[in-house]
């Protein structure tokens, strides 16, 4: 399985927390609406049923720019968008790769490879 998610489109691990009441922790505006535009850009884009079982994810980054970045800020907004998409729940992804692809100013974005693992 895979897919394509545009670098404007990645929820930053850092904009996550909107607010807190009651003791539960909300997740901001900005994130939601970034995670729910990943999600249904997934949904557009995988034709199969979600996987079953463990599953190895493999990802490359390609960057807009040179400035430093951190490969993970964005994967735990990407993970959680996909779920019900590519997995039943995140919990399912047991190997899990990023790197770094390079820059594309012109299209920035992260290319993800999911498969099932075997045994």
């Amino acid at each position: 399985m895979k897919l394509v998610i545009p670098y404007g489109l990645l929820a930053r691990d850092n904009e996550r927390i909107g607010g807190m009441v009651r003791g539960r922790l909300l997740l901001s505006k900005r994130y939601r609406q970034r995670k729910d535009a990943m999600h249904v850009l997934a949904r557009a884009q995988v034709k199969d049923d979600c996987l079953v079982g463990p599953i190895r994810l493999r990802g490359v980054a390609y960057w807009p720019d040179k400035r430093k970045r951190d490969l993970l800020f964005f994967a735990k907004g990407l993970h959680d968008a996909l779920e019900g998409v590519c997995y039943g729940d995140d919990v399912q992804l047991v190997e899990v790769t990023y790197r770094v692809g390079g820059i594309d100013r012109a299209n920035p974005r992260v290319e993800l490879e999911l498969e099932t693992i075997q045994g």
